[in-house]
């Protein structure tokens, strides 16, 4: 439907704007109301099953994985072909431990949409955590030249490079995330992630 459409775009346009615990509750508040109003939106539910996912890792025990699993699911079920729901499906697996799960997901998504941002920065996060810094520097990397205005990729990158030792390598995606968080700041000067 057309609304349900306009509430996904504003949904999106505050996920997007920053990870602030505040702004993806708005988030997921609007992408359940998108897909109230149209059930069978896919996209709806794996907005609000990947705002589910970041609060859980900003609130840790407050938000139930489950509930990531539910929602990613639905939109499966809809959207079979749907790659951020593969990702967030994904991301809900490395949440609750499942390694080889996760990694099934992740591959599907990028299967599906290789050019997803989503899918790269999840498996990215996903591989540094298992310790495949390798994994977490391709999915990272390609991130950030996916999306030449995200910040948070390019600091990734440099994590990668610090656990490996190649700390001067380190240094210059730091400054290139730094970059980023500059210009990010005199576009939207308000964004608390890039502060």
């Amino acid at each position: 439907s057309p609304q349900a459409y306009e509430i996904l775009l504003i949904a999106r346009s505050i996920f997007h704007r920053g990870q602030q615990v505040e702004s993806l509750k708005a988030a997921r508040r609007l992408y359940e109301k998108a897909y109230t109003i149209d059930p069978s939106y896919a996209r709806a539910y794996a907005g609000h099953a990947s705002c589910t996912c970041y609060l859980q890792q900003l609130l840790a025990s407050s938000v139930d994985p489950a509930d990531v699993l539910v929602n990613a699911k639905r939109a499966l079920e809809l959207e079979p072909g749907l790659a951020d729901a593969h990702a967030v499906l994904g991301q809900a697996y490395h949440m609750l431990g499942r390694k080889l799960d996760a990694e099934v997901e992740f591959a599907n998504a990028l299967a599906l949409d290789g050019n997803s941002f989503d899918a790269h920065y999840l498996y990215g996060l996903h591989a540094f955590t298992w310790g495949d810094y390798e994994g977490g520097l391709r999915h990272f990397r390609q991130a950030a030249e996916l999306s030449p205005d995200d910040f948070r990729a390019p600091n990734h990158v440099a994590n990668c490079h610090y656990a490996r030792g190649e700390d001067a390598i380190g240094r210059r995606w730091l400054e290139e995330g730094f970059q980023r968080v500059e210009r990010e700041l005199k576009t939207h000067p308000d964004n608390v992630d890039a502060l």
